[in-house]
């Protein structure tokens, strides 16, 4: 094997190593075998992709259209997240109109609700539907107050959760009547039966 491979080409008794045309630059290029045939790896300066995976930085994307990423690991093993974890775009924000039972439509992955400040009697329960298209039957809502004028006041549940909908529950714990316009912040987190 020589010792270095300084000339125009790699020929094909070279067959083992990889290369890429006129050398890597800021846009990708596809990787080549030595007998001149295409790999599934493209480089850069900067990135590099397989398939329809690219890594540039920090950042790990799907290129194809709609394309999912899969992390599954091998046997037992588990897949671990460090920092933070969480919906870096795609939220949205809605105000509940008339009063605290009327539907609101928010079609986001994650969001705020203000509620209406209509009166909320002790011990009473105030239901309303959240339409919602990433909402699935299978999936999981997490929901809790944002923020509220009387901490603890207020007990949540989430119920009913069909394709495109669910039921939020909002019960007065205070111990006397309110009327406050309640921030609830929810996320949608897919989730299947199979």
């Amino acid at each position: 094997m020589p010792t270095n491979l300084t000339g125009s080409d790699i020929n094909d008794t070279y067959d083992q190593l990889l290369h890429v045309s006129d050398g890597p630059a800021a846009s990708e290029k596809v990787v080549f075998g030595g007998t001149g045939v295409a790999t599934a790896l493209s480089v850069g300066t900067g990135s590099a992709s397989v398939d329809n995976i690219k890594f540039d930085g920090n950042v790990v994307s799907a290129t194809n259209s709609n394309g999912s990423l899969v992390l599954t690991p091998n046997g037992t093993g588990e897949v671990h997240l460090l920092g933070k974890f969480g919906y870096a775009s795609g939220g949205g924000t809605v105000t509940q109109a008339s009063n605290k039972t009327t539907a609101v439509t928010l079609n986001a992955k994650s969001g705020a609700v203000t509620m209406n400040n209509a009166a909320l009697a002790d011990d009473a329960t105030a239901a309303f539907t959240l339409t919602n298209s990433f909402i699935a039957a299978t999936d999981v809502l997490i929901v809790n107050v944002a923020s509220v004028g009387t901490a603890g006041g207020y007990q949540l549940t989430v119920g009913a959760v069909a394709a495109g909908s669910c039921s939020i529950s909002v019960m007065n714990v205070s111990g006397g009547a309110l009327s406050q316009a309640i921030v609830l912040n929810f996320v949608v987190i897919k989730g299947v039966t199979s």
